[in-house]
C-alpha cells in the first residue's frame, strides 16, 4: 500500500510511504521522498512580427510580448533596447521573463529603420521629377486616392475609392485623409522646384527641400 501522492505540476517535496502486511498481521514500511523541481524556462512569445521594418521618422509602436511558465502560469515580461527612428539602421529589442525558480526565458525582435524616400519619388533619385509630380496631380484631380491592392502601379496607389489598408501617400499629410489638398499639392510643387529633398524631422511633411 502506498500512502501519499506526488503532484508533478507543483514544485515541492513529497513523501511516499510504502507499507506491506503479511498474513500474520505483521507490517513493515519504508519511505521515499520525491522532489519536484522546475528546470524549464518560461516561454516568451512575441506579439507581432519577429522582424519589423519602418521608415525613418515613422512612429514605432512596440507590439510587446507575453510569457507563460509551466508552473507559474503567466509572467510579466521586461524589455531592453531602444529604437531610434531618426537614424537609419538595425535595432534589436530583447524580451525576458523569469519564473520563481530563477529560470529565464527570452525572445528577440529586430527592427529595421529604412531611409525615408518620398512616395512620389518612384525612381528613388532624391528629387521629384516632372512625371512624378504629374502622377500626384492625377491623384489630386481624382478627389481621393486609395491603395492599389492587387494592382501594379508605380507608387502603389490608385486614383479614386478603394482600400486604405496601408500608409497614406507622403503628399497627403495635413491631415492624412486619403485626399491630396491644394496646399499639399503646392508643397510637392515646392519640392519639385527645389531640385531635391532630404528626410528631416523638422519638415512639415518630414522632408526638407534642397539637393542631397
Amino acid at each position: 500500500m502506498v500512502t501519499g501522492a506526488v503532484n508533478p505540476s507543483a514544485v515541492g517535496t513529497y513523501p511516499l510511504l510504502y507499507t506491506a502486511t503479511d498474513s500474520f498481521g505483521q507490517s513493515a514500511s519504508v519511505q521515499r521522498t520525491v522532489r519536484v523541481e522546475d528546470s524549464q524556462p518560461p516561454v516568451v512569445t512575441l506579439l507581432g512580427e519577429r522582424v519589423m521594418a519602418i521608415r525613418q521618422y515613422d512612429a514605432f509602436t512596440d507590439p510587446g510580448a507575453q510569457a507563460t511558465d509551466i508552473c507559474d502560469g503567466d509572467l510579466p515580461v521586461t524589455v531592453s533596447g531602444q529604437v531610434s527612428t531618426g537614424s537609419v539602421g538595425l535595432y534589436r529589442l530583447d524580451y525576458a521573463a523569469v519564473d520563481r525558480q530563477g529560470n529565464r526565458g527570452a525572445a528577440q525582435r529586430t527592427i529595421l529603420v529604412n531611409p525615408r524616400v518620398h512616395c512620389a519619388d518612384t525612381n528613388g533619385n532624391g528629387r521629384i521629377d516632372l512625371e512624378e509630380l504629374l502622377r500626384v496631380i492625377q491623384l489630386f484631380r481624382a478627389g481621393q486616392y486609395s491603395i492599389a491592392a492587387g494592382a501594379a502601379t508605380e507608387d502603389g496607389y490608385q486614383p479614386g475609392e478603394g482600400s486604405h489598408d496601408g500608409p497614406p501617400h507622403d503628399a497627403d499629410y495635413a491631415p492624412a485623409d486619403w485626399k491630396i489638398s491644394v496646399m499639399e499639392l503646392m508643397r510637392l510643387i515646392q519640392l519639385y522646384h527645389q531640385g531635391g529633398y532630404v528626410p528631416c524631422p523638422d519638415g512639415e511633411d518630414l522632408f526638407c527641400g534642397g539637393p542631397r
